[in-house]
């Protein structure tokens, strides 16, 4: 049977680094094992491209190539980071801490400091420290982002790889090292904010301010991705209605600020080449501002490569820009595979660019309407490509996640918009009841997520292992990239292989 697989060269890099990646954990644990996979990843296709064709096309060659290339770089990377993590003299002991305040907010009525610019016994010391406050008393509170704090505690390590897991959002926020204090035995010194410190700031205060703290935190984090505030009974709600992405950046959040800066643009008559530079510069900012989230990168990184191709009069190719930016992702931050946002970022667009075409014609057969099938085929198709990464990290399945968010998208889109130009209207002083109103629609979606996360069987507990990501490979098979007269049998193979290695993991497990 002859199978036509449509070649893309970025989506062959990804696949490579991927699995030279976990090749790279593997090697860590079982090293003979994880080294000879390896050296198999790494000249196999090389070798092979020479081997099944006397003259093979010279952009396969080219692409092989830097695929061996990248994974070199990778692995490099991944090596470098696991071990120089931490100083080798650096161990859980009693160290004399000082450090400058990043982030200071109460979970769940803990209070949590995130220090910066850390100095353990004097010496200073990459990455930050998480500090559990015991007996605040409110003091705390009153303490600035900016100002420098000093105390002696017992500070635990983190570890970024223990065994087979990674600790992959240490890494993403760049937490080290934890610690447990005692409020009366801090010293507290003056300090300076930086510009990004004060814009924090300034949003976060203006929108608790303007809706309260219980719906203030939640518009904070839609816009940010920062949860430290927001309650977990909060965030189970909103994990529990199939709505969690809303509280993590991602190409959602991505496509709301676009739309709103190329319909401004659009607007002002500029031209192609200088919106385009306009949107990267503030996509630039917004990745700052949300610190440079995976999911957000993965989002800008696609959103520049079509505005690019429609500018040079190019066809777009989503699949190949999906491949384009999870490789730059993954080549430079080989840890980000282990990040559920970023697994969960690229499954979605996945799942949009495989099973969106085929729902749309489908329910265009039933005479849906065309912005109703689409809008239907997005939610469904971003939703069924999610499904893997949240069975995987949470081990959970939401039931009510696609109707829920077909149902309330535009009213995402909606509230997104209106709170970020709400408060950039707010910088004058009498507009701010703009922020004010825009609460009103954050409170309808915080009302709708209680509701839906308190149905029967909101979640449906799965227990599984990370051999649940297998599944993407069939979904990649079952799309319109494949073609082949009988494709019903070759999914159905590739399905089979899968359940297998699901069940030998489940109990070698």
């Amino acid at each position: 049977m002859k199978i036509a697989i449509n070649f893309r060269s970025f989506i062959y890099s990804m696949a490579m680094l991927i699995a030279t990646i976990f090749a790279c954990l593997l090697a860590l644990n079982i090293s003979w094992l994880g080294l000879i996979l390896l050296l198999v990843l790494v000249f196999a296709p090389i070798i092979t491209v020479f081997l099944l064709k006397k003259r093979p096309q010279k952009y396969k060659i080219i692409t092989v190539g830097l695929s061996a290339l990248l994974c070199f770089v990778a692995i490099i990377i991944f090596f470098i980071t696991v071990y120089t993590w931490t100083p080798s003299q650096i161990e859980d002991n009693v160290y004399k801490v000082s450090g400058s305040v990043e982030d200071n907010f109460v979970i769940d009525d803990e209070r949590v400091v995130v220090l910066r610019n850390v100095r353990l016994n004097g010496e200073e010391v990459s990455g930050k420290i998480k500090v559990y406050v015991i007996d605040d008393e409110k003091f705390f509170s009153l303490i600035p982002i900016g100002d420098k704090l000093e105390f002696s505690s017992y500070v635990s390590v983190r570890k970024i790889v223990d065994g087979y897991k990674v600790n992959a959002n240490s890494l993403r926020t760049n937490v080290r090292y934890l610690t447990w204090i005692n409020a009366e035995n801090v010293n507290v010194y003056e300090g300076n904010q930086t510009v990004l410190d004060k814009i924090n700031c300034y949003v976060k205060n203006t929108l608790i301010d303007c809706m309260g703290n219980q719906y203030g935190v939640i518009a904070y984090g839609m816009l940010t991705g920062d949860k430290n505030e927001i309650s977990s009974t909060a965030r189970d709600m909103f994990s529990l209605a199939g709505l969690a992405h809303i509280l993590a950046v991602s190409g959602l959040h991505v496509g709301f600020l676009t739309s709103i800066v190329m319909f401004l643009l659009r607007k002002l008559k500029v031209k192609k080449e200088l919106n385009l530079c306009i949107n990267a510069a503030i996509l630039f900012v917004y990745c700052v501002f949300a610190g440079f989230s995976p999911s957000i990168v993965r989002a800008s990184i696609m959103f520049l490569i079509a505005g690019g191709a429609t500018i040079l009069g190019e066809q777009r190719d989503s699949l190949n820009s999906l491949g384009f930016a999870a490789t730059c992702i993954l080549t430079f931050s080989p840890f980000m595979m282990f990040e559920a946002g970023f697994v969960m970022s690229v499954g979605a667009v996945l799942g949009i660019v495989n099973f969106s075409p085929i729902i749309s014609r489908g329910l265009s057969k039933i005479k849906i309407p065309d912005f109703l099938a689409n809008a239907i085929s997005i939610s469904t198709s971003a939703q069924l490509g999610i499904i893997p990464a949240s069975v995987c990290f949470f081990g959970s399945l939401q039931l009510y996640s696609i109707v829920v968010n077909i149902l309330l998208m535009p009213l995402m889109s909606v509230a997104f918009i209106a709170v970020f130009l709400a408060l950039i209207i707010s910088i004058i002083p009498i507009f701010k009841f703009f922020v004010t109103a825009s609460g009103f629609l954050i409170k309808i979606i915080a009302t709708a997520a209680g509701f839906c996360a308190g149905l029967p069987l909101a979640q449906i507990p799965i227990y599984a292992t990370g051999g649940s990501l297998l599944i993407y490979p069939l979904y990649f098979l079952m799309g319109d990239f494949v073609g082949c007269k009988k494709k019903w049998i070759l999914s159905t193979a590739c399905a089979t292989v899968i359940i297998a290695l699901l069940v030998v993991l489940l109990v070698v497990g």
